[in-house]
């Protein structure tokens, strides 16, 4: 395993516990985001962003509806960089959602699916890494 790797899951375990002692919004903020999404006139960095706000809400209390909308956050961020894949933005917000829908793997008892997902969440940051030293 690269040092890098190493290093960087250690620094994702902190992460954990910093998002779960961190995540307070409130169920109308909730409903807002909500209606953000909803609508079709709204970038799709916006609305990955509010999925990704969306789901750290529910981590703790509902990480079913958390894994929900980490999910469909993931799937714009994919869509997304399909078309650009060296957007470092966009690789940021998708090893985001890797890193929370990781802590809401824990809270399921997924563990291997945790694993898998802070795993996917170090590979972009070294992306991330490589265009910033590249």
């Amino acid at each position: 395993m690269k040092k890098t790797t190493k290093m960087a899951l250690k620094i994702y375990f902190l992460a954990f516990l910093f998002i779960t002692t961190s995540f307070s919004t409130n169920a109308e903020n909730i409903d807002s985001l909500k209606n953000i999404v909803q609508k079709q006139n709204i970038h799709d960095t916006t609305k990955i962003l509010n999925y990704l706000k969306i789901g750290e809400h529910y981590v703790r209390i509902k990480p079913d509806s958390a894994e929900k909308y980490f999910n469909l956050g993931l799937d714009l961020s994919n869509k997304w960089l399909e078309k650009y894949p060296n957007d470092s933005i966009q690789l940021v917000n998708r090893s985001t959602i890797y890193n929370d829908m990781g802590v809401a793997y824990y809270y399921i008892g997924d563990y291997d699916k945790v694993r898998e997902c802070w795993y996917k969440a170090i590979e972009d940051e070294e992306k991330i890494n490589d265009f910033e030293i590249g």
